[in-house]
């Protein structure tokens, strides 16, 4: 199944407004589902598929993420594995852990 396909990590639900930066602006969206390795968000304006941009979860953090499809309801991001990008950005392992309520030690 394509789904299966596209979810290498098991995803939590989630319900929370985020913070996208995108193509030089900022937006809001919903949070729909998130792992280690991507997040689901309702549908960006403008989003193309390829894209990079930034998905930021208030009282959690941020991370970059590459727009992986945009349809006319919801946005499907990937967070890529790119060391820079994680240093720069934020640490999508880290994100998803603290949404869990994980606590990690500080490095």
């Amino acid at each position: 199944m394509a789904s299966d396909e596209r979810r290498k990590k098991s995803r939590i639900d989630q319900c929370r407004v985020v913070r996208v930066v995108f193509d030089g602006y900022a937006t809001m969206a919903r949070l729909h589902d998130i792992s280690e390795t991507g997040a689901l968000l309702s549908r960006i304006p403008g989003a193309t598929s390829g894209a990079l941009c930034v998905v930021q979860v208030p009282g959690h953090g941020s991370a970059a993420a590459t727009i992986a499809r945009a349809t006319v309801g919801k946005t499907a991001v990937t967070f890529p594995p790119d060391a820079i990008l994680r240093e720069q950005y934020g640490d999508p392992v880290k994100l998803y852990r603290s949404i869990l309520g994980l606590d990690e030690d500080a490095d």
